[in-house]
């Protein structure tokens, strides 16, 4: 969420954090996995860069680890250090543990938001970023072998094991050849929330919590009708009236300045970490929803498609992939009312699922490892070919005996949403994907032609 690309100097909220917000004794932790390519050079494999909430959750120190293929490097950086590391990257080369590493062109930065429940760290807080390696090569995945180090049976898994990521995907993960720096926010941020009998109660933690101003305030939907809350934080505690069973929830930590700290994001069939602990109400059933798309058919909110591999292309308009449709079909439901994308029912609305094409990709017997496997994978595919503010969950179920994989897309709040490399503006009529001329932008985003038309080609 909130997500920038395409940034030519590194994000304004890394540089900041670094002058500002981290703590005078903090040292980031910088780790990345190198791979020595089939013409012997080195490859980046990944650089993370960590900060840590607070010197007493500081991680343990870690010698680097060599193979001959291999080098799990692990150093210790103070902010004026990492600063020096952004310039190197700025300026087209980095070094990793006595490895130089060039970058052909200039780089190109992004920054998200993220909030609790994300596939980078385990806290709330910033994600920037930039693709750093640009080369293509092969990467010997023979088992890590050293007499003073440990075992590794390939380069995945001890890519795995070394880098900060609560869910790492191999070949398949779209972080590979970047360099991230995770910002967790230490200021303020959503540490639990509680609904009963219509009163939400969300709980406020972080250094800046007993500063006066901070208030959360947001929306819930009910139906196609909107209704807006707001109350101040009181001894880290904030109280909302809201209604057990709404459609859509949306709240925002902030201040009298406007700062954001962090947010939540939750509908009937997915949330952004925080899911409200409802003590009366059911836990929704993914199984009955898939069955009722069944019976449904597809739609507006409906699609069926089969199995994606994530690492096939994405085609050109008039040669599309599976990947480029399911694609352009979150890019739909986004600009439209949001929708659920059902991997493993076909046009007739029977449930073959995806079990064959997973075992295949997995390479693996069917497992709810390999399964959450490529349900991760593939949410890191889309979010990385999908450009603006969308929010998607990706599940699974299993249903007499066939895995169903989810991708549920929710409404994006500031449209449009495109799909990288393509300007088109589409959105969801009836069940397909329709091209939408800029004589009708206006429908759906309550702005004339002019306004936004000269950004998007609509040839």
């Amino acid at each position: 969420m909130y997500r920038t690309h395409s940034l030519q100097t590194p994000p304004s909220q890394l540089v900041e954090y670094l002058e500002t917000k981290l703590h005078r004794r903090a040292e980031l932790r910088r780790r990345a996995v190198l791979a020595l390519a089939d013409d012997d050079s080195w490859l980046l494999v990944c650089c993370a860069v960590e900060a840590f909430r607070s010197p007493r959750e500081r991680a343990t120190v870690v010698t680097t680890r060599r193979y001959p293929q291999a080098i799990l490097f692990e150093d210790w950086l103070s902010a004026t250090d990492c600063s020096a590391f952004i310039n190197g990257i700025q300026n087209g080369e980095i070094e990793l543990g006595g490895v130089r590493i060039p970058r052909p062109g200039k780089p190109s930065w992004y920054v998200e938001r993220l909030p609790l429940k994300n596939s980078y760290m385990t806290c709330a807080g910033f994600l920037a970023g930039t693709r750093f390696e640009e080369r293509s090569a092969n990467i010997r995945q023979d088992p890590l072998l050293a007499s003073s180090e440990p075992y590794y049976p390939d380069l995945t898994e001890a890519a795995r094991d070394w880098l900060p990521f609560p869910i790492y995907h191999g070949a398949n993960d779209a972080r590979n050849q970047h360099v991230v720096f995770l910002l967790p926010e230490a200021g303020a941020y959503f540490a639990d929330a509680c609904a009963n009998d219509g009163v939400l109660e969300v709980s406020v933690d972080g250094g800046a919590t007993k500063q006066p101003g901070l208030i959360v305030k947001g929306a819930y939907w009910e139906g196609q009708s909107i209704r807006h809350f707001e109350s101040d934080v009181k001894e880290g505690k904030a109280t909302i009236r809201v209604p057990d069973d709404v459609d859509r929830l949306d709240y925002i930590l902030t201040d009298a300045d406007g700062v954001l700290y962090d947010y939540q994001r939750e509908d009937r069939f997915n949330h952004s970490g925080l899911e409200r602990k409802r003590p009366n109400a059911a836990d929704e059933d993914l199984a009955q929803q898939i069955r009722a798309a069944c019976r449904a058919g597809e739609g507006t909110q409906i699609e069926f498609k089969p199995f994606v591999e994530c690492s096939q292309g994405m085609g050109t308009r008039n040669q599309k992939t599976k990947l480029r449709e399911l694609v352009t079909t979150v890019v739909s439901f986004a600009n439209t009312q949001g929708g659920h994308i059902y991997l493993g029912i076909d046009d007739e609305c029977g449930l073959p699922g995806i079990n064959q094409e997973l075992q295949k990709w997995s390479k693996q017997d069917l497992s709810e490892e390999s399964v959450n496997r490529y349900c991760g994978a593939l949410t890191n595919c889309i979010r990385g070919k999908v450009i603006g503010d969308v929010y998607i969950f990706v599940s699974h179920a299993s249903i007499d005996g066939v895995v169903i994989v989810v991708v549920n897309v929710s409404q994006s709040p500031a449209k449009p949403a495109t799909v990288m490399g393509d300007n088109l503006f589409y959105v969801r009529a009836g069940a397909n994907n329709k091209q939408l001329p800029p004589d009708q932008w206006e429908s759906v985003l309550g702005v004339r032609e002019g306004g936004i038309a000269s950004s998007y080609n609509a040839n």
